[in-house]
């Protein structure tokens, strides 16, 4: 079995989760972020693994795998599905400082 892959357990299907991270972490209960990612390849998604012991900027582990089709989309999911016009980007103005 890989991450990712639906198994039977206990009666139940679950998603299997990987017991460590690709630098060899062992990944469990506070050692780990779990999320999910939407996929424009194929419409399911990715379960995401974050080691909690690796730098913030290490991929985390995809479940299932990206593929070559897979592209993950971002964001809230009510920016990614909605149907409505994007807004325009509007650049940050930083506010005046107030009068002391």
């Amino acid at each position: 079995m890989a991450p990712g892959d639906l198994v039977r357990r206990y009666g139940k299907w679950i998603t299997e989760a990987p017991t460590h991270c690709p630098r060899g972490h062992p990944l469990g209960p506070g050692a780990v972020l779990v999320g999910h990612v939407a996929c424009k390849g194929h419409g399911i998604g990715h379960m995401l693994w974050f080691c909690r012991t690796c730098p913030p900027e290490e991929a985390p582990t995809y479940g299932p795998p990206l593929g070559e089709h897979c592209t993950a989309i971002w964001g809230p999911a009510s920016k990614r599905i909605s149907s409505a016009a994007p807004e325009p980007e509007r650049p940050y103005v930083m506010p005046e400082p107030p009068d002391l």
